[in-house]
């Protein structure tokens, strides 16, 4: 294990965060554990990260049976598969539906078809929500919050550590979310497709909340185009087997600072941006099928 790796989990034990959290604090204190510890606990001194010990705030009764409905019969910590179909039943939420990744966002789920006991009980206890009808209303209305609001501490809506829930914070959830094994670093192409168009969608409904395109049928028609090209340049680069961290998160900010903002010319494409490669040879795989022209954003 590297020096760095034992640092991110010596902050992460100390204080009962992610690894993930724990990188971002250590990063912005380029690895001074001392200083990534005193900024976290600044930010958060007014609460600590939930637990189940003596201190915690007490775990109302009426989750705790709700969670006992779905939980798994061999590990009672956990909903397995099963439990979480039932569950996404229960709210009138279909597996299919973007909203079963919204949900899983919420309640931080390890991976698909898994919800833990601590997050399930913490999260709902932490937002007052006692009930499957409390629970449907939320969701209805984090989503919304996600897509049309902005989502920071102020709106109320942060995990179990108290960080600012997002739809790009749920967008690189779920790249996580999607790996189906230990260890696991790459996303194959066809699942990565198949969450882009669930994503995509609410992606560009956020950012036409806060520009409006002056001809919306042009707009969304010209965006469509683009996207479904991505697919295509995906689908027949064959010396392509998958998608890194890298390249899934990046596409966000791609899609939003280049396909959005303009769709037809790519006007704000840089190519001595350090964009991945798979944006690179996206829009080479463009000129050369003469869909752009190298000129049309210069």
């Amino acid at each position: 294990m590297s020096n760095k790796s034992q640092i991110k989990h010596q902050f992460a034990e100390l204080t009962n965060t992610s690894i993930t959290t724990a990188g971002r604090y250590l990063d912005a204190a380029n690895y001074d554990l001392s200083v990534a510890l005193g900024t976290y606990f600044d930010k958060h001194q007014t609460s600590s990260p939930f637990s189940f010990s003596a201190s915690s705030p007490k775990i109302d009764n009426r989750l705790l049976v709700l969670f006992k409905k779905y939980q798994d019969g061999k590990d009672p910590e956990i909903i397995d598969v099963d439990g979480t179909m039932a569950y996404l039943e229960d709210l009138d939420i279909s597996p299919e539906d973007v909203r079963s990744l919204t949900l899983a966002y919420l309640l931080n789920s390890p991976k698909m078809g898994v919800f833990t006991k601590k997050s399930f009980v913490g999260i709902w206890q932490q937002n007052k929500i006692f009930d499957l009808k409390g629970m449907k209303n939320f969701i209805i209305k984090f989503h919304d919050a996600l897509i049309h609001k902005g989502i920071s501490s102020a709106s109320g809506y942060v995990d179990l550590q108290g960080d600012d829930l997002s739809l790009q914070g749920m967008y690189n959830y779920a790249f996580g979310f999607l790996m189906e094994v230990e260890n696991q670093r790459l996303l194959d192409i066809e699942t990565a497709i198949e969450y882009w168009k669930l994503l995509i969608p609410i992606i560009i409904t956020s950012y036409m909340v806060e520009i409006t395109p002056i001809d919306e049928e042009d707009f969304i028609t010209s965006v469509n185009e683009r996207i479904n090209q991505w697919y295509e340049f995906l689908i027949e680069e064959k010396s392509k087997k998958a998608i890194t961290y890298d390249t899934w998160s990046m596409f966000y900010l791609f899609f939003k600072e280049v396909i959005l903002d303009d769709p037809v010319n790519f006007k704000n494409y840089d190519e001595m941006a350090a964009w991945p490669s798979f944006m690179d040879e996206y829009i080479e795989f463009l000129y050369d099928k003469e869909l752009l022209t190298p000129s049309s954003h210069t």
